[in-house]
């Protein structure tokens, strides 16, 4: 081959890179485009749930994302709140459990953001990223933010954030809790500070409310206690609701009933957000039950002392029409 030739074809190819690299700036300035429309969007009306502009390869868009992130940092009111929704949003349905009906985040960049951008100011939008880290959220992801967590606790105290360091379960997590009722004795009375402590490592509370669960027979009061077991999360307040997955109590309401087993469920997805045998709204027959069951024999050596109880999720109840005068 010529010298010419040679030239030609290094022209040639050096034209093909060009070209190719002018066409992906281009799809992703289209791209780019989307996502302010996207977020414009939000100054106008609430967020419905399509993240596709901020998505790319099933994965958050490394770009979207970051844009995104800005605007929960620098927006404000309604606007931000919805911001807030639209990158939850992104975090869960772009997990591959999303398929099987979980609401799960594990995105580190997604966790970052939240964790960074949405805790900036205290205002709702901090309320849904608070409740997105709580329950959407793997605790391992969390706990490189231990430090941030609990520097916002200090800065600006919220009973969500002491159900997030309950999850996380930092080592300075206790020190922090009592700095905080030393600064402002009033947290002393809620009910979070308490489920915290619990979490935290104060032994005695933690066997109150495990024994108390234990012990309910009432079915609101069982429920309660479970809720309250999900959010201490100690190897021994899991293990107590694992026990209980047989229980025959039901929980009736104005106009529907359910199986308070669906709220046990419940309380232990947030600690097992990768299990989705655990997902209240997956159980559809006694052998979802079944499965249930035999996790919390395998993760717990959990061992029946009663038969399963008559399948039942939940229903409503009809009421007879009113005396007409």
């Amino acid at each position: 081959m010529g010298e010419g030739a040679a030239r030609l074809r290094r022209a040639r190819g050096g034209l093909a890179v060009l070209v190719a690299s002018t066409a992906v700036a281009a799809q992703e300035g289209r791209g780019m485009d989307e996502v302010e429309a996207a977020l414009a969007r939000l100054r106008g009306d609430r967020f419905r749930g399509d993240v596709s502009a901020f998505v790319e390869g099933g994965r958050p868009s490394p770009p979207a994302l970051a844009r995104a992130a800005r605007a929960l940092r620098e927006e404000r009111g309604d606007v931000r709140e919805e911001v807030a929704r639209l990158v939850v949003a992104l975090g869960t349905k772009t997990d591959p459990l999303h398929a099987q009906g979980a609401q799960v985040i594990r995105d580190p960049d997604v966790v970052a953001a939240l964790v960074a951008d949405g805790l900036a100011v205290a205002d709702p939008a901090k309320d849904v990223v608070l409740d997105a880290l709580r329950l959407h959220v793997p605790a391992p992801l969390l706990r490189p933010h231990a430090a941030a967590l609990l520097e916002d606790l200090r800065r600006a105290p919220d009973a969500s954030m002491l159900l997030v360091l309950a999850r996380v379960k930092p080592p300075e997590g206790a020190a922090a809790l009592e700095a905080l009722v030393e600064r402002e004795p009033a947290w002393e009375r809620e009910p979070e500070l308490r489920l915290a402590r619990a979490a935290l490592g104060d032994a005695r509370l933690e066997e109150q409310v495990v024994d108390a669960f234990l012990a309910a027979t009432d079915p609101d009061r069982k429920v309660a206690l479970a809720r309250d077991l999900g959010r201490v999360a100690t190897e021994r307040a899991l293990k107590a609701l694992a026990s209980e997955l047989r229980t025959d109590l039901i929980v009736r309401e104005a106009y529907t009933e359910r199986s308070a087993r669906l709220d046990i469920l419940e309380a232990l997805v947030p600690s097992f957000l990768e299990e989705p045998a655990l997902l209240p709204h997956r159980i559809l027959d006694d052998e979802d039950y079944a499965r249930a069951e035999a996790w919390a024999e395998r993760r717990f050596g959990v061992q029946w002392d009663r038969p399963r109880p008559e399948f039942m999720t939940q229903h409503g109840i009809p009421h007879p029409p009113e005396d007409e005068d």
